[in-house]
């Protein structure tokens, strides 16, 4: 398990400008991440990130890796990690956050339970979704190998003179898909207001260093007691 890990955003961190600051999962009822800084494919849709959000010590615990057996399986070749409880944000306190520029870094959190309703039926009805494309991809895609090769399957049934053709244009076209899709789906680094480029690193390099001094302070204390 990756000790730190990345969540590039679509918002600035002023959002979380309050007492009780945390993640609301609006994805399949998680929060995702990826294991490297450099590493900005494998997203669902091709957007511009004005603010990073790292997880780091116990907070990147609260993750695990994507599993692949699922529609977006291919996230997990992009080591892409989503937090381990559905239908939970991720929440921390202020004190274990250490922000520098448009940079947040968490040492600590917990998931804690989505309670909206209006949340969690938008968050059921997106993951019904999935899980129901699921299945239909691996019915679909099963019945065109077994059409291929065998007598058997619904192309088969429909047209025996093409079914090997049909079949083997449908995994193509599906394989075409998921390439075209994590070879173009990317996180694009914003700019900042004047235009220039957006220096993540120094500002990644600056709240690190805040939460390792932390870190640091906690180990003497506990060294003390």
């Amino acid at each position: 398990m990756p000790k730190t890990l990345y969540h590039w955003s679509r918002k600035s961190l002023d959002v979380f400008a309050h007492n009780d600051p945390r993640f609301e999962v609006r994805t399949q009822g998680r929060a995702y991440a990826l294991d490297d800084i450099d590493n900005k494919s494998g997203a669902t849709s091709r957007f511009e990130a004005k603010s990073l959000i790292v997880f780091t010590e116990q907070a990147a615990e609260l993750f695990e890796k994507h599993p692949f057996l699922t529609l977006m399986g291919w996230k997990r070749l992009y080591r892409q990690y989503w937090t381990k409880k559905f239908l939970h944000d991720l929440r921390w306190n202020a004190s274990d956050a250490f922000r520098c520029g448009e940079v947040l870094v968490i040492r600590k959190g917990e998931l804690v339970p989505v309670t909206l309703k209006e949340r969690i039926r938008d968050q059921w009805a997106r993951r019904a979704v999935v899980l129901a494309v699921d299945l239909l991809m691996l019915l679909f895609l099963a019945d065109a190998a077994v059409s291929v090769t065998t007598e058997w399957g619904m192309l088969n049934w429909l047209s025996p003179e093409m079914s090997t053709t049909i079949g083997i244009a449908i995994m193509i076209v599906a394989a075409a898909v998921v390439v075209t899709v994590m070879c173009l789906m990317r996180v694009r680094k914003s700019r900042n207001t004047d235009g220039t480029e957006w220096d993540y690193r120094s500002e990644l390099e600056c709240a690190m260093k805040a939460a390792e001094e932390a870190r640091l302070r906690e180990q003497k204390q506990r060294a003390r007691e």
